[in-house]
């Protein structure tokens, strides 16, 4: 993207909006989200695993449970992280589409 100041000059901002992204970067991002959505499906794992164990009072399933929490703990940051892209993706949308139109 481009500032044009008062003076007339033309300045690189350096932000990257979507809809000046080549398709290329628009289907990576687009991974991303998808690895999001299977990284939330894995977390979800240990709270079913929970409910059972608990439901049961299975020490089979509690012991199952407490293995699994350990790599969640891993994808909760993973999911953190690709949740930050999938907002970034979201705010720049807004901005390109919906956000106030600075006149040039």
């Amino acid at each position: 993207m481009r500032y044009t100041c008062v003076c007339g000059k033309s300045y690189l901002t350096g932000a990257t909006e979507w809809d000046y992204l080549s398709e290329w970067d628009k289907r990576q991002w687009r991974s991303d989200v998808g690895i999001g959505v299977i990284l939330l499906i894995l977390l979800t794992i240990p709270f079913i695993l929970g409910f059972a164990a608990w439901h049961r009072q299975s020490l089979v399933l509690l012991a199952i449970l407490i293995a699994a929490v350990i790599p969640s703990l891993l994808m909760l940051r993973l999911f953190g992280l690709t949740l930050v892209e999938t907002l970034a993706i979201a705010r720049s949308i807004w901005r390109t589409r919906f956000g106030p139109k600075v006149p040039q």
